[in-house]
């Protein structure tokens, strides 16, 4: 069983990283208009795909790949 300070860590960490993506997206609403975040946001699954890649050596598809290259075109499509 994992002991006090592990689990203190873990929820640290999930709580660090969660509040400051909430207050990051909040932040960007208020300054930009509302299409431009929530279309870039779209942009996670890929770039958490490619930094599980390079971070930790998960395999990407070439499926995967192809779509997240879609996602990242259309998002460069809209906002650009």
């Amino acid at each position: 069983m994992p002991g006090i300070p592990s689990l203190a860590a873990l929820l640290g960490l999930g709580l660090l990283c969660q509040l400051t993506g909430y207050f990051s997206l909040t932040y960007a609403l208020g300054h930009l208009p509302a299409t431009v975040p929530s279309v870039v946001l779209l942009a996670v699954a890929p770039l958490t795909a490619v930094l599980a890649f390079i971070i930790l050596g998960e395999r990407i598809t070439t499926l995967e790949i192809l779509g997240g290259a879609l996602v990242l075109v259309g998002i460069w499509t809209v906002t650009g």
